[in-house]
C-alpha cells in the first residue's frame, strides 16, 4: 500500500471512529440510549467533544503529513520536491537557458 493510500485509510478510520463515538454519546441513537446516564455515557460525551474539535482533525492532518514525508528506512525527511507531481514546486522556467522563450520586444512598438 502506498503512502497516499495509507493516509486516506487513516482519515477514513478517524472519521469512522468519530462517527462511532458520536453515536455512543448521543442518548437519541440506538447505540447511545443504553449508555445514557452511566459512567460510560459521560466518557463517550467527553471523547465526542474531543474528537469533534477542529484541532483533532488538524492534528491528524499534520501527523499524516509528517508520516508521509518521512523516509522510513533512514528516518530522514524527504526533500521538498520528492513525491510530488512532476514539475510541482519548481520555479517557472527552471531548466531552460537564459533568454529562451518569448523574445523581448518582438512585435511590440518601441517604448511599450
Amino acid at each position: 500500500m502506498n503512502r497516499t493510500s495509507s493516509a486516506a485509510m487513516l482519515g477514513i478510520a478517524f472519521g469512522a471512529g468519530t462517527s462511532l463515538v458520536n453515536a455512543l454519546s448521543s442518548p437519541y441513537s440506538l447505540l447511545g440510549a443504553p449508555l445514557d446516564g452511566t459512567l460510560w455515557g459521560g466518557a463517550a460525551k467527553v471523547l465526542s467533544l474531543l474528537v469533534d474539535s477542529g484541532w483533532a482533525w488538524a492534528a491528524l492532518a499534520v501527523g499524516v503529513g509528517w508520516l508521509v514525508s518521512v523516509d522510513w528506512p533512514t528516518g530522514a525527511a524527504r526533500p521538498a520536491g520528492v513525491g510530488r507531481a512532476a514539475g510541482a514546486g519548481r520555479p517557472t522556467g527552471a531548466g531552460r537557458p537564459a533568454g529562451a522563450g518569448r523574445p523581448t520586444g518582438a512585435g511590440r512598438p518601441a517604448g511599450a
